[in-house]
């Protein structure tokens, strides 16, 4: 007969004997106070029969999981955790780096080059320094290429002439020429207003939100971003312009999404070499300012 059928067996018997006892003792009347019961036949098998019970039923439900000793609890071997004699490091010494703690067998994650750092938490809030002295980087360096491809007016720097295309800017409405061709309302080349303003634009917008801003603070930033060029970087050589102020953020927001979705979606590539081109060819100045440690986003 096999082994555990025999132990079914005798814990079937032993629980009806257990059982029989405690009716007969439930079935005796109560005594008096301060009378001895009557010792009964089963006394001396309870106790046996419930350490039977408790020994088969913690064998039915499987090996137990003891904890170790408080004073033989020893870690692992592989286990990063200094012995407990190690001395203490020095005061102001350096954390061992990330990849020292991973156990054996589990690599660290590695990091791609110029890749941004993982947001620590709560440290969701947007990051302005980057995507404002960025923005201002990129329409100086605009705005000096312009004087140099047409230095007629963008290359005069008599202050009489200043004060007077400022002067129009802020007495004029922005300039709209409805009898021009379309996009060309500003009596410049569409392919400027066009292809120029439009990642002009997404070049801000798409600043903001690599750094953190929502969509609507991207926007207002970007438009913040539009007003500064018309009204303070280009007044002094043309008149501020109503395509121009419309068609830079709308353009951004469209372009600038666009790039986010691709700079997000290449930290799926497995290839690092994949990845770091992806990111390259969506964020090329980013990555620049990334790579020699003057923007964290």
């Amino acid at each position: 007969m096999p082994r555990r059928k025999v132990g079914r067996q005798r814990a079937s018997v032993l629980y009806l004997v257990g059982l029989r006892a405690e009716r007969g003792r439930r079935l005796l009347p109560l005594a008096a106070p301060g009378a001895r019961r009557a010792r009964s036949p089963m006394d001396p098998i309870r106790p046996c029969a419930a350490a039977a019970l408790a020994v088969l039923s913690a064998a039915c439900a499987g090996p137990a999981r003891t904890a170790l000793p408080a004073d033989s609890a020893a870690p692992p071997a592989d286990s990063t955790l200094p012995p407990p004699d190690a001395p203490p490091p020095p005061v102001g010494s350096a954390p061992p780096p990330a990849d020292a703690l991973a156990p054996p067998g589990r690599p660290a994650e590695a990091r791609v080059p110029g890749a941004l750092p993982p947001a620590a938490p709560g440290s969701a809030e947007p990051s302005w320094a980057p995507p404002i002295l960025h923005s201002l980087a990129v329409l100086t360096v605009t705005r000096s290429v312009e004087a140099v491809l047409w230095p007629e007016p963008f290359a005069d720097l008599r202050l009489e002439r200043w004060a007077h295309h400022y002067g129009e800017a802020v007495t004029k409405p922005p300039l709209f020429d409805a009898s021009q061709p379309a996009f060309q309302w500003d009596h410049d080349p569409w392919p400027i207003n066009v292809i120029g303003h439009g990642l002009l634009g997404s070049e801000i917008y798409f600043r903001a939100r690599v750094c953190r801003f929502s969509a609507p603070a991207a926007l207002a930033f970007t438009l913040a971003g539009t007003h500064l060029w018309e009204y303070g970087y280009e007044a002094n050589g043309v008149r501020p312009s109503a395509l121009d102020l419309v068609y830079t953020p709308l353009a951004g927001v469209l372009l600038g999404e666009l790039r986010l979705a691709t700079f997000r979606a290449a930290e799926g590539l497995e290839s690092a070499g994949a990845r770091l081109l992806v990111r390259a060819l969506v964020d090329p100045l980013g990555e620049i300012e990334r790579g020699i440690g003057v923007s964290g986003c």
